[in-house]
C-alpha cells in the first residue's frame, strides 16, 4: 500500500475511534477518570486542528484526478475512492464515482434548477444532452455554468489570474474565510490543478490526456473530450462549485 493509502487507513481509524468515544460518552457506557477524559479530549482537539490540512490534501488528490467532492457521498465511500486513487486504481475509482453521480443525477439537476431559476433552460439542456450521450454538448455547458455560478455568488471570475495566482485568492471574500473554509476551496485556488490550467501553464505541467481541462474544451482546442467520464467529472465540478459557495455564503462569509 502507498504512503497515501496508509494515511487514509490511519485517518479512517482515527475517525472511527473518535466516533466510538463520543457515542460511548453520550450513552454513558464508559467511565473515565479526569486524566483519561482530558487525554481523550486532547487527542480530539489535535485531530480537529489538523482537519484543514487533511481536508486540503484529500480534495487536491480528487481534483488532480478530475473529480470534486460531493457532500452527499458518505465519508467511508470518500475514503474508499481516495484510497483507490492513491494506489493508482483509476478504473475502479472512476467507475465508482460515475455510478455515484448517475444515481444522484436527478437530485442534482432538480437542486440546481431550483437554486438558479435563470439558468434552468441551460441546465436542463445540459442534463438532457448527458442522458442522451451527447457529451460534446453537455460538457461545455456544465463547465460554463459552474463558472457563471461562481461569478454570480462571489462577483469574481473563477479563472481570472493576477501574477499567476487566482484573483479570487486576493479578494476580500477569500481573505475573510477561516482555514477550514479555505481548505475546501483549495481545488480552485492552488496552482497546477488540471481543470484550470491555461495554454501557457499546460506547457509547463504535464497531466494525463483523460483529465478534464476547461481551457482546451471551451476554446475548441480539444476534439476528443466528449465522453461519459468527462461529462460526469464536469457534473461533479458544477456540484462542488454550487455546494461549497452556498455552504460558505449561508454562514455569512460572502
Amino acid at each position: 500500500m502507498s504512503d497515501f493509502g496508509n494515511f487514509i487507513v490511519n485517518l479512517n481509524g482515527s475517525l472511527n475511534e473518535i466516533g466510538k468515544f463520543i457515542k460511548s460518552v453520550f450513552q454513558k457506557t464508559i467511565e473515565l477518570t479526569n486524566t483519561e477524559l482530558q487525554n481523550k479530549l486532547k487527542k480530539i482537539s489535535e485531530f480537529i486542528q489538523k482537519l484543514p490540512e487533511i481536508t486540503r490534501q484529500l480534495l487536491l488528490l480528487l481534483a488532480k484526478n478530475g473529480w470534486y467532492i460531493d457532500p452527499e457521498l458518505p465519508i467511508v465511500d470518500n475514503l474508499k475512492v481516495l484510497e483507490l486513487f492513491a494506489s493508482n486504481n483509476m478504473q475502479c475509482a472512476n467507475d465508482f464515482l460515475c455510478n455515484w453521480f448517475n444515481l444522484r443525477l436527478n437530485d442534482i439537476e432538480k437542486s440546481l434548477c431550483e437554486k438558479y431559476p435563470k439558468r434552468i433552460r441551460l441546465l436542463q439542456a445540459a442534463f438532457w444532452a448527458h442522458r442522451n450521450e451527447k457529451y460534446a454538448l453537455s460538457i461545455p455547458v456544465f463547465l460554463a455554468q459552474a463558472e457563471g455560478i461562481f461569478s454570480e455568488i462571489t462577483e469574481v471570475k473563477l479563472y481570472a489570474k493576477a501574477n499567476g495566482k487566482p484573483k479570487f485568492a486576493s479578494s476580500l471574500y477569500y481573505k475573510n474565510l477561516d482555514g477550514y473554509d479555505k481548505s475546501f476551496l483549495s481545488p480552485i485556488i492552488e496552482p497546477g490543478m488540471p481543470i484550470s490550467l491555461n495554454e501557457k501553464e499546460q506547457k509547463k505541467i504535464s497531466f494525463p490526456s483523460f483529465i478534464l481541462n476547461r481551457h482546451i474544451v471551451l476554446h475548441g482546442i480539444s476534439t476528443d473530450y466528449d465522453n461519459q467520464l468527462n461529462s460526469y467529472k464536469a457534473i461533479s465540478f458544477l456540484t462542488y462549485i454550487d455546494w461549497i459557495l452556498r455552504n460558505i455564503s449561508k454562514r455569512g462569509r460572502f
